[in-house]
């Protein structure tokens, strides 16, 4: 079967996943089983990650956009454009202020949430399927390969990033 993309907040109040062909993602609310169908993208959902406070919702889709949802009312937030091909997978850093998202065989971005706009676009020589930031969010590791597969997932690299006026510290 096609594996959807599924994510939990940090506190497991909300669930978010994706429709296996539909460009929507459920959001449930656990304890009551409320849920909210977030649609905006035009194309098959490929990667969900939640702000470390739960406030947001980010997706990226084959539409190569990345969008960021408010999980309290569901309402979206903002467009996030520049990719050109799937965007597949997210990373939040640690403050939220700032989010990592990559592409299919391109670049991984990073975006000032605040402003809603891409502050660095980092070469990617390879096909990355893992974004995480480290703690103190100035590092971030991309990886190649199925982390699943010992033998086979691969640090890419380590970017040391960028920051300036641009750029929040989270």
């Amino acid at each position: 079967g096609i594996a959807l993309p599924v994510t939990l907040n940090a506190d497991g109040s909300q669930l978010a996943v994706a429709g296996s062909t539909a460009a929507v993602i459920l959001l449930y609310t656990v304890d009551t089983g409320a849920m909210c169908r977030l649609i905006g993208h035009l194309a098959q959902i490929t990667t969900l990650a939640f702000s470390p406070d739960g406030r947001q919702l980010a997706s990226g889709s084959m539409d190569a956009t990345v969008r960021l949802w408010d999980t309290a009312s569901g309402d979206p937030h903002a467009v996030l454009r520049g990719h050109v091909q799937d965007v597949t997978c997210l990373a939040y850093a640690p403050g939220g202020r700032s989010l990592a998202s990559m592409g299919n065989f391109e670049a991984v971005r990073l975006w000032n949430l605040e402003t809603a706009t891409e502050v660095a676009t980092l070469p990617q020589p390879h096909a990355a399927n893992w974004l995480a930031f480290s703690p103190d969010g100035r590092w971030l590791a991309v990886t190649q390969g199925d982390p699943a597969e010992r033998a086979s997932a691969e640090l890419e690299r380590v970017i040391i990033l960028p920051t300036g006026p641009d750029q929040p510290e989270d």
